[in-house]
């Protein structure tokens, strides 16, 4: 990048609002209860921070929503696609944090095995159990058989070295169309630029680093769980709401994990664009959520001021760069859309509402042994062919 200046913006404040006071903490990461907020029974399921990926969850199954995040129901099984995933994303830090030897050497398959390898088997043993075993999943093949199973994602030609290769492919593309990665503040200590906090694990007091995993977490508006209002209602009855004081709005904590945010030099009418990225790893494009850049978007607005005009989607099972990279334009999405989305998932949470919604994701779900439809699946469902 010749023109720097689009670095120096200042990290915007958290959200300020009249009830900011009278609502618990929202660095606070625990369950919230009618004690600390005054919300009656019917909206105490609301959880302590909001995600996207909760969002989605109640989105596709709200009784799934009520197994993992309300009950806290343990997995029946461990994935491990989504372990091999977890991988990606780790190796894929490691490769930002050492670019040259990892992104800018073409010849770097082997690390990039090894590390993938070494980090793959350990949450394998860290995270699976009797309780909930190893599934996999994926299509079967005359290379692979049993289809995306350990030996797939741990060869040196497919699974999760092919991904980072492709990656790797990806980000050395960057370099020759001048897009450059820029270094989130770090999400452990919230700092940018340096720092005395040297104890900080993600940064060691240098208080920034690429984004990868960058945890950014923010305040946004969405209504009163104490009395049930959304927006300005002043009317006397509610004045005395001691969670809004009757304007019907609270600020809510919401987090987000976002990969990584580059800069392109110029687009056609446009200028200086910032993207916002997000790595996948999954096996098809129908699990990709648009609505996620979104939402990350806005997440990125309100921590920092930085205004996102495109999101892509890194798919590395992408067979070239057009399939790899897919693109969105977020500029059409209004200030209050993200509030809009949470509001709407919020008022079906409030209201203790998770019906099943069976579909064919029902049979990789790591909750149906408790769920009135998926304990009626036959274990032959289960199996791909």
């Amino acid at each position: 990048m010749t023109d720097a200046t689009i670095l120096d913006f200042p990290v915007a404040p958290r959200l300020a609002h009249p009830s900011a006071q009278k609502v618990s903490d929202p660095s606070a990461n625990v369950p919230m209860t009618t004690e600390r907020t005054g919300m009656d029974a019917a909206t105490q399921h609301r959880p302590s921070v909001l995600s996207f990926s909760q969002m989605d969850s109640y989105d596709s199954c709200p009784a799934k929503w009520r197994y993992q995040y309300r009950d806290r129901m343990p997995k029946m099984e461990t994935s491990g696609a989504a372990l091999g995933g977890s991988s990606v994303h780790y190796v894929v830090e490691r490769m930002e944090a050492d670019y040259e030897r990892l992104i800018a050497r073409e010849d770097s398959a082997d690390d990039l095995h090894d590390l993938f390898v070494e980090d793959f088997r350990a949450r394998i043993e860290r995270e699976v159990s009797e309780a909930a075993p190893l599934a996999w999943g994926g299509k079967k093949t005359k290379s692979f058989p049993d289809g995306n199973n350990q030996h797939w994602w741990e060869s040196p030609v497919e699974g999760g070295t092919k991904m980072l290769r492709k990656y790797a492919a990806i980000r050395r593309a960057d370099e020759q169309d001048g897009t450059s990665v820029i270094e989130f503040p770090c999400g452990a200590c919230n700092k940018t630029g340096l720092v005395d906090d040297a104890e900080c694990e993600r940064c060691h007091g240098v208080g920034s680093k690429r984004g990868i995993e960058a945890k950014i977490r923010t305040d946004i508006e969405v209504p009163c769980m104490a009395c049930g209002q959304s927006g300005k209602d002043t009317r006397d009855r509610r004045r005395k709401c001691r969670a809004c004081h009757g304007d019907g709005v609270v600020l809510h904590p919401i987090v987000g994990y976002v990969d990584s945010m580059v800069a392109v030099k110029s687009i056609p009418g446009r200028g200086l664009v910032r993207i916002v990225r997000d790595v996948k790893s999954g096996a098809s494009v129908l699990f990709l959520k648009p609505l996620q850049l979104v939402v990350y978007r806005k997440l990125i607005k309100l921590a920092y001021g930085w205004d996102v005009g495109i999101g892509q989607f890194l798919w590395l099972r992408g067979k070239d760069a057009t399939s790899q990279i897919r693109e969105y334009d977020l500029e059409p999405y209004d200030e209050g859309f993200v509030e809009a989305l949470y509001r709407d998932h919020l008022k079906g949470i409030d209201a203790g509402i998770f019906p099943p919604k069976p579909s064919g994701l029902c049979k990789s779900c790591g909750y149906r042994a408790y769920c009135e439809w998926g304990k009626h699946i036959k274990e032959e469902d289960l199996t791909d062919e």
